[in-house]
């Protein structure tokens, strides 16, 4: 199963309005929060990627910029991504514009499809080197679900991966709220624990399932 950015949560919520004794969904909120962070779905991790290629100088391709700084444009995904990045060199002073000098960036995150929009606010350090640490939280709104996320992950800048960390996302549904964890395991392997419900997906590719064993 591939995780996808269409409204799975919405539609459960909708199925459930007509339940007297509705079940927590925890298959179609661990497939929204695959879809979040899943580099084919868009999401959390094209956005770092796309900050870190804003913080070295450069554009994602097809993206324009204001005279303001704010980059925005679309991913093949049909997603609209808008950033606004701020680098700093090593001296930890403000640069005029992000390059090769950059080594530490704050970054903007909005992205959005129609029933969605997502915010984040993410400092990356280590930008010059070959790998990254980002910190951040983001925020999620799917109509009447509210989700955001505390993140520690850390970058192949090389590649443009998430190759480990961790993901906390406190989610509300109506009247429900729920605590997930993702922990990036390595490249193409993470895992998504809700309560005693666990779940894998390839972040490179979007592959998600059940897992009938997590260790």
């Amino acid at each position: 199963m591939r995780a996808t950015t269409t409204n799975l949560l919405v539609l459960t919520i909708a199925a459930c309005a007509n339940n007297a004794d509705p079940a927590i969904p925890y298959d179609e909120v661990a497939q929204t929060l695959a879809s979040d962070v899943a580099t084919p779905a868009g999401g959390d991790v094209t956005a770092l990627a796309d900050a870190v290629v804003i913080a070295h100088g450069g554009m994602p391709a097809g993206f324009t910029t204001t005279s303001l700084g704010i980059v925005s444009g679309t991913h093949d995904d049909g997603i609209c991504y808008m950033y606004k990045v701020i680098c700093y060199g090593s001296d930890e002073k403000l640069l005029a514009t992000c390059g090769e000098t950059t080594t530490r960036a704050i970054a903007i995150t909005v992205w959005a499809a129609p029933g969605m929009r997502h915010e984040g606010l993410w400092t990356l350090r280590g930008i010059d080197t070959h790998q990254s640490w980002a910190t951040g939280t983001t925020w999620s709104l799917y109509e009447s679900v509210l989700a955001n996320k505390e993140a520690t992950v850390l970058l192949d800048l090389d590649r443009l991966v998430v190759i480990g960390g961790t993901m906390t996302a406190n989610i509300e549904i109506d009247d429900v709220r729920l605590t997930a964890d993702i922990v990036f395991e390595r490249i193409d392997r993470a895992r998504i624990q809700i309560d005693d419900r666990g779940y894998w997906l390839d972040p490179t590719t979007g592959d998600f399932s059940i897992a009938t064993q997590l260790y």
